[in-house]
Order: C-alpha cells, then structure tokens, then sequence
C-alpha cells in the first residue's frame, strides 16, 4: 500500500539556526505515527512544516503522490487539521468554536451538513452537555477535548497533534487515543502525533518517528522502539515488558 503522507529531507532553520536536518518518513492512510524525542529536538516544529505553517527549507510533502507547495491555504486546511500543544478559551461556545473547523469548506454560512457535523462530535466526544458553554469556562481537559473536536470538524485527510493529551487525567488520555484510532480507521485518514508519553504511544501507535537533534534516530514499526533506543536518545536506561499483549516501558533508576 502506498503511503498517505510522505515527507522527504525535509530541513528547516529558524533564523539561520538548523531545527530539522533532511527528516524522511512515510505514513499510510489508516495510520498512527508517533513522534517521539526529547525536549527540543524539532518535533512541533516538524507538524508545522509538515502542514506548510512553516515553510521548509528543503524537502517536499506530499499527499497521496502531491506535491503540498502546490496548493492554496485554503486546500491545505481542508487537508491537514492541526491541535497545538497549548490552547486557550474565549468567548464562543462550544458549538461555535467546533464548527470554525468546517471553515475550509463553507462558501458564505453554515449548511445543514455542517450544523450536523458539528452534532455529530460533540456527541461522539461526550461535549454535547457542553455545546453552549463559553470556552473560557471550561476545565483544561474538556477544553483539549473541544480543540480535538474542532480538528475533526475539518474533516482532514491528515491529523496533525502536538501534545494534545497533555492537560488530560490518565481515562481522558486513553479516551482522547482511542477516539483518534477511531476516527483514523473509519474514515482512513492519517495521524501524526507528537508525545511523551511512551506506554500511551506504544499501545495506540501503527509507526515511529525518533528524533533527536533534528534528524531521524529510527523510523518503522513498534520494532524500532528498543531499550537501547531510548537510552541512547533520551539517557535514560529502560526495560520493554509485556503486560495483557501491550507493551509497557519501566525505566530502571
């Protein structure tokens, strides 16, 4: 099967100062990539080139065999759907603030079919006793929950999340994971999803992105997230067990 989303040598500086050094991976439609890798390695700043909010300055994405410098903004945003790692409430509503993300596909005003849309998510995310509430009352958790709902709206082909499980107590984390596995096999779109939390990507992750300094450390299957990986990476030595089939990653102190 070919892949959904390519990135190829992608490099990107700010300021003259190298962030990303000729990063390759692949991703299928249908599946969860994980990025992994410490604190300023380069990984919100890969979703950002990835979607073209940064422009790169070498490489080419692609989606399904086309080139993303191509097209429009508005092309792009009915395509990539972005949550960063830190959101912030306002005066809408729930409501209103998950259908801005039908935006890319509305002419003048909402349809019905974007009314519906809307419905649809806030009900699937358990938002829906929410719907009128202004965002600036909610509690981090339920407003993460909104922004997730909002990038769904788009009704992307390409799911782009920085962190989005952070402000969330550990049965939303899983929640919010299966929800994207979900969404992800339903509809066949892709995932791209930066974390930390490494048991939370091992368990719901298809493929990895290791990165370290701004360059690739290993790219593949679950296989490629050994112990000496991570110690390696991260300086920190760990153990891989097994526990009910899942894999879980103990670190040894």
């Amino acid at each position: 099967m070919s892949a959904l989303l390519s990135v190829e040598d992608l490099s990107y500086a700010y300021k003259h100062l190298p962030v990303l050094h000729r990063v390759t991976f692949q991703v299928r439609a249908g599946e969860i990539a994980v990025v992994l890798g410490p604190n300023g390695a380069g990984k919100s700043t890969l979703l950002k080139c990835v979607a073209y909010m940064l422009r790169p300055r070498e490489g080419r994405v692609s989606v399904a065999g086309e080139d993303v410098r191509t097209w429009s903004a508005r092309q792009r945003a009915r395509v990539f759907a972005y949550v960063p790692q830190i959101n912030t409430g306002n005066m809408l509503t729930v409501f209103d603030t998950v259908l801005l993300g039908r935006k890319p596909h509305m002419r003048w005003s909402p349809t019905g079919r974007d009314v519906r849309v809307v419905e649809e998510l806030l009900e699937l995310l358990g938002l829906d006793a929410l719907a009128l509430r202004p965002t600036n009352t909610l509690s981090g958790g339920e407003l993460q929950k909104v922004v997730l709902a909002r990038a769904l709206a788009q009704e992307p082909r390409i799911l782009l999340l920085d962190e989005f499980t952070n402000n969330l107590d550990i049965r939303n984390r899983i929640e919010a994971m299966q929800w994207v596995q979900h969404v992800v096999r339903a509809r066949n779109i892709a995932a791209v999803v930066v974390t930390h939390e490494f048991n939370l990507a091992l368990r719901y992750g298809d493929r990895y992105i290791v990165i370290d300094k701004g360059r690739v450390r290993a790219a593949g299957d679950r296989s490629v997230i050994t112990p000496q990986l991570l110690e390696d990476v991260f300086g920190i030595r760990v153990r891989v067990e097994h526990i009910s089939g899942h894999p879980l990653i103990v670190p040894l102190l």
